[in-house]
């Protein structure tokens, strides 16, 4: 969320609260999926966490606001890696390794939260698969665009709102620490192996986020300008590091181990097994 009134508006939803979620959740066609033939990791421990913090998993607060508002999504996550450690022995042996993963906001804070979660687990094999997650590719909003100017997307009241967790490293040298939530600025200081898949034109970031209209005179151009700014941003994953960026107006719905197209005949799940 990014204001406080949509803040307390999502807090009475399942976006917001867990009072009304489900009893159980199945994952059909990503890497918690249970269907062998389709994911290379079915017969590994799954943990799955639901996201209901609208902090992109960022937060450090440790009681509610004025509002009622609490944003806890990087404690939240501390905790879980936390019992898992305590409960079932995660790093108490060798050999032990695991895959941090997040879609959309999830995607974001796996970006965000990847050395945080190795640095927790020393001699645990982290690795880490943001799908979706690149916010944002060092680019303007629309309305700023198609005025001419530039304004970079980032929200510094948002961020502070959630008292966002930042990776040291970045925040020693950045020229401003609160970019350091932005993957463009922060992925070169990520340490944890990472295998990258986002869209060459994620149309939440186009649409949601940077306010491009659905159609008008000069969204054709500002979505051909995203896609090149995505592009060059991409350029900084490398080997070791993997990539899978399809050539596709889409946010997360295509970035899954059944529909995700295959990129130059190597599919999703192939690239994230290897």
């Amino acid at each position: 969320c990014h204001t406080i009134s949509g803040c307390i508006a999502r807090s009475k939803t399942a976006l917001g609260s867990s009072k009304n979620w489900p009893a159980t959740f199945e994952d059909t066609n990503n890497i918690l999926s249970a269907n062998c033939t389709l994911n290379p990791f079915c017969n590994d421990n799954h943990v799955w966490m639901p996201y209901c913090s609208g902090d992109v998993y960022l937060g450090q607060e440790t009681k509610a606001d004025p509002f009622g508002l609490l944003f806890a999504g990087h404690l939240s996550l501390e905790a879980v890696i936390t019992d898992l450690q305590v409960t079932h022995g995660l790093g108490d042996g060798t050999g032990h390794s695991l895959l941090l993963a997040g879609s959309s906001a999830g995607g974001l804070g796996t970006f965000n939260n990847a050395d945080f979660v190795t640095d927790m687990l020393p001699s645990v094999s982290v690795k880490a698969n943001p799908q979706g997650g690149f916010f944002f590719p060092n680019i303007t909003a629309y309305p700023y665009w198609a005025a001419g100017a530039f304004e970079y997307p980032e929200n510094a009241t948002e961020l502070e709102l959630f008292d966002a967790f930042r990776d040291e490293s970045c925040v020693k040298e950045a020229a401003d620490p609160i970019l350091c939530n932005d993957v463009f600025t922060l992925y070169q200081y990520i340490k944890t192996p990472l295998f990258v898949a986002e869209n060459q034109y994620d149309s939440n970031q186009i649409f949601a986020q940077l306010l491009a209209p659905k159609s008008g005179p000069k969204t054709d151009a500002f979505v051909s300008y995203f896609g090149s700014k995505m592009r060059e941003a991409l350029t900084q994953v490398v080997a070791p590091n993997g990539l899978y960026a399809p050539s596709c107006l889409c946010h997360t719905s295509d970035l899954n181990l059944e529909t995700a197209p295959a990129v130059d005949g190597v599919t999703m799940g192939a690239g994230l097994k290897s």
